[in-house]
């Protein structure tokens, strides 16, 4: 059976106002029938942090984001 969206994928937020609170803001993804490997490091002075990994129609992709309210805001904020 096929199916047309990847059943697995991974995030990772950071936590705080440093952006190395709880966890490094870096990470790495290999191809194991190539051998090439991704591997990066989010650089920026705001504190939070956002990664994300999935497939999706048979091909991998990563997604690196900044601080934003969603992931990082003040949740009683209006």
């Amino acid at each position: 059976m096929t199916y047309g969206h990847g059943k697995a994928g991974f995030a990772l937020n950071g936590q705080g106002t440093w952006s190395s609170c709880g966890h490094l803001p870096m990470g790495g993804l290999t191809d194991r029938r190539t051998g090439r490997s991704w591997v990066w490091q989010i650089e920026h002075n705001g504190g939070g942090w956002r990664w994300e990994c999935q497939e999706h129609d048979e091909a991998a992709y990563a997604a690196l984001f900044g601080p934003t309210d969603t992931h990082h805001g003040d949740p009683g904020a209006p």
